[in-house]
């Protein structure tokens, strides 16, 4: 049966595809997707080399396989070199083409694919026929599903523009069991080559809601900008974390718009319908997107969230947003922290409120009982931090501000509050994706030391016309000792489970300092807070507050004792 596992492979990439052999049709049945995963990631043999780092030896090696290395680079040049060359470019022309084109690195010659295989919902091969099979391979969601790799069957060879986060050698393997498990379905798409009926297909489908927006949303706003909806056939969904996309994007006909449960749905549906599959990515995010998106929350948020949002700004200056995390990447003392800090902050200003916030149900999930067993884990730890916190808040002899707790809501309440509320302090990652990108609010974010070395620019860059949030000082945090192995529990839910390329994404930053949890002073967060609150942006929305009157009481001073002064006959 491991045999028959590479004969498959092996048949299906040949420049003629021959008859299959009765002994395979026999075998369709008995291959289990995870079975056959597991097999091809055992015997893994693939040679890989890393096109920013070409050494002698891997030109002689690509040389004695008749594999041109400026060829290769020509197919990922644009990847390579930089932001001045557009790398998405080649996503616009496959809808508009119904193809995608390279350069045979053997040949140099142009040549033309619409033949697509989809990995997973991160990553396509795009088959193409030169002198023998070769794929290009698009993946990186986080850069918006650039061309990321080269590999040739013949050979095992991998070539990669050495970007991390992109593509992985678990998505060949992923890639090889999807087509062994359906090759009698993958050998009569692959033949017909000229794809007289193809027909173009745009697949959507992260979970993870901050990406969606980000790499997937965008992408959609690119085609809907350049009016290419109509050029597309179909939209192939398996995930709409944000809301419908029709509803985020009116422009698209419902009829247009196709939904699965699993990708293993959609790659037998790809091949059922003789579709050519396109990920149409980005990684800008403009105001009209996140607007759109904000009215699909407010159109799907609960009645409830509405009413205590008005009662929330009639009562409440100013209005706090707390992002909770658990896990990797936490702050060891939130607990002790948060509640120190928050009643300073009452202290000082009487009619504050504190908007508590962590993971939000994803909006095509938002009528999912909170303790199913994807989120149940996760809610389960941030609500019992909150609940400590309260308990802390709840001894103080100045008594406490009004609590509100979001965490376990929907992303379109969540959306809904983060529009309300006046600033935050969230820890580095998605929690604050929500404030800084989809109500853009000024904040503060604290993390662990090797991150705040070098802020990702992304946070803010990534978005039109953002608020540069504030990072906690990175001598007055104390990192935890590195432990073998992190929890990573925001990346244990089922749809994270079924890539391989993910999983293996996870098991890499197991150890990796950047998940570090960490320790502070509380202090520092509350002086920073304060200074964002005497801001003047901020401070005309802050007139119920005790600063508010003090400092308006100082500058009256300030100015009578200056009038006074002067001669009322130069005034």
């Amino acid at each position: 049966m491991d045999y028959t596992y590479k004969d498959i492979w092996r048949c299906l990439n040949q420049t003629d595809l021959k008859p299959i052999s009765p002994h395979f049709i026999r075998h369709q049945s008995k291959s289990e997707f995870t079975a056959v995963l597991q097999f091809f990631q055992s015997g893994a043999n693939s040679k890989i080399i890393n096109l920013r780092t070409l050494g002698r030896a891997d030109h002689s090696y690509l040389a004695r396989n008749g594999i041109s290395a400026a060829h290769l680079f020509r197919n990922l040049e644009k990847t390579i070199t930089g932001r001045h060359l557009d790398a998405l470019e080649f996503q616009l022309n496959a809808v508009k083409n119904k193809a995608i084109y390279a350069i045979c690195p053997l040949t140099g010659k142009l040549v033309e694919s619409n033949q697509s295989l989809l990995a997973n919902i991160h990553t396509i091969f795009y088959r193409f026929q030169g002198e023998q099979v070769f794929y290009i391979i698009t993946a990186g969601m986080g850069e918006g599903f650039r061309k990321s790799a080269l590999y040739f069957p013949d050979e095992e060879l991998i070539v990669t523009t050495g970007d991390l986060w992109s593509f992985e050698q678990h998505d060949l393997f992923e890639l090889k069991a999807r087509v062994v498990c359906n090759f009698i379905s993958c050998q009569k798409y692959l033949s017909d080559y000229n794809g007289s009926n193809r027909r173009t297909v745009v697949c959507l489908g992260v979970y993870h809601f901050a990406h969606h927006l980000w790499n997937e949303l965008s992408g959609v706003h690119r085609l809907q900008k350049k009016k290419l909806v109509g050029k597309v056939d179909k939209f192939l969904l398996l995930r709409e974390p944000l809301g419908d996309v029709e509803q985020i994007f009116p422009e698209i006909p419902t009829e247009k718009i196709e939904r699965k449960n699993s990708i293993s749905a959609i790659f037998q549906h790809i091949l059922a319908n003789n579709y050519f599959v396109v990920r149409i990515g980005g990684d800008f995010i403009t105001r009209d997107l996140v607007n759109r998106v904000y009215r699909v929350a407010k159109k799907n948020c609960l009645r409830k969230t509405v009413d205590d949002v008005r009662n929330a700004r009639r009562k409440h200056r100013p209005l706090l947003w707390v992002g909770i995390r658990v896990g990797s990447r936490t702050w060891s003392n939130q607990v002790d922290g948060l509640s120190n800090l928050i009643t300073s902050l009452h202290e000082e200003f009487p009619r504050l409120g504190v908007v508590f916030d962590g993971f939000s149900l994803p909006g095509d999930k938002s009528h999912a009982s909170s303790d199913n067993e994807e989120y149940g884990e996760i809610l389960k730890q941030e609500n019992e931090v909150v609940s400590d916190i309260v308990k802390k808040l709840k001894g103080r002899p100045g008594g406490m501000p009004e609590i509100i707790n979001i965490v376990g809501s929907s992303i379109f309440d969540a959306n809904v509050w983060a529009h309300t509320i006046d600033f935050y302090l969230s820890p580095y990652g998605t929690l604050q994706h929500k404030v800084g990108w989809l109500a853009n609010k000024p904040g503060i974010i604290h993390t662990n030391r090797t991150l705040l070395e070098n802020p990702a620019n992304y946070i803010w860059g990534a978005m039109e016309s953002s608020i540069r949030p504030r990072y906690v000082g990175r001598a007055r945090v104390e990192d935890e000792r590195l432990m073998e192995v992190n929890e990573v529990i925001y990346s244990e839910v089922s749809e994270a489970r079924e890539n391989a390329g993910i999983l293996a994404g996870v098991k890499r930053v197991q150890g990796n300092p950047e998940f570090n949890n960490y320790d502070l002073d509380w202090k520092v967060l509350y002086e920073e807070l304060l200074d964002i609150i005497r801001a003047p942006s901020v401070t005309h929305s802050l007139s119920g507050s005790r600063f508010f009157y003090r400092a308006k009481a100082k500058l009256k001073k300030a100015v009578r004792g200056l009038t006074s002064k002067l001669d009322p006959c130069k005034i």
